[in-house]
C-alpha cells in the first residue's frame, strides 16, 4: 500500500482565509482611526492658528492695532515673519500638522522659508470681526480634500469645506497673500 507524502506547511486556500482574515481585522481596527487622525489634524491646525492669532495680537498691540504688512509682499511668508522673534519664537505653529512638512527653526525668521499657512494683508483690529485673517494655503492644501481652518479677526477658527478662501469677503483695502509654493 503506497502512502501519501506528508507535506507541511499551509494549501493554497488556506494561506489566502489567513491573509483575507488578517486584512479584515486590519481594517476593522484601523479603519476608523483614519477618522480620527484627520480630526486631530485639524485641531492641532486650528491650535497653531489661534497662537498666530496671539502673536498678531501682540504685533498689532505694538503698531496701532495694524496686523503685519510688506509693501510689495508675494507670499505670506514675508509679513509674518516680521512675528519672530519679537512676538514669537515658537515657529513651529507656522507649519499645520497635515502637511508633513517639518516644522521650522525655532526663533529665526522664516521669510526665505515655506509656511503652510495664507494670511491676509492690510487688515487692523478694527476691521469686521468676522474678516478673515490666515488660513490653511488655498482652504484644502494643507488637508488634501477634506477642506481646511480659516482664522478670523476676532480670534474664532472655523472648519470650512474644501473652496478657495478668495471666497470669503474681504475689505477693499486687504489682500491674500499665499504661501510660497
Amino acid at each position: 500500500m503506497l502512502r501519501k507524502p506528508i507535506t507541511a506547511g499551509f494549501s493554497l486556500v488556506e494561506l489566502l482565509i489567513s491573509v483575507l482574515l488578517i486584512a479584515t481585522l486590519y481594517a476593522v481596527v484601523l479603519g476608523p482611526s483614519a477618522g480620527q487622525v484627520k480630526a486631530r489634524q485639524f485641531a492641532a491646525c486650528a491650535e497653531n492658528l489661534r497662537k498666530i492669532h496671539l502673536a498678531l495680537g501682540i504685533y498689532a498691540n505694538e503698531h496701532n492695532s495694524a496686523y503685519p504688512s510688506a509693501p510689495g509682499a508675494t507670499s505670506s511668508e514675508q509679513p509674518l515673519s516680521l512675528l519672530v522673534p519679537k512676538c514669537t519664537t515658537d515657529t513651529s505653529v507656522f507649519t499645520c500638522p497635515a502637511t508633513g512638512r517639518a516644522p521650522l527653526r525655532q526663533g529665526q525668521a522664516f521669510s526665505g522659508r515655506r509656511i503652510s499657512y495664507a494670511y491676509v494683508s492690510g487688515l487692523s483690529r478694527n476691521d469686521p470681526p468676522g474678516t478673515p485673517l490666515a488660513c490653511d494655503t488655498r482652504t484644502g492644501d494643507n488637508h488634501k480634500k477634506s477642506g481646511g481652518n480659516v482664522l478670523f479677526i476676532d480670534g474664532h477658527v472655523e472648519q470650512v469645506a474644501p473652496k478657495p478662501p478668495h471666497d470669503l469677503a474681504l475689505p477693499a483695502h486687504a489682500v491674500w497673500l499665499e504661501s510660497k509654493q
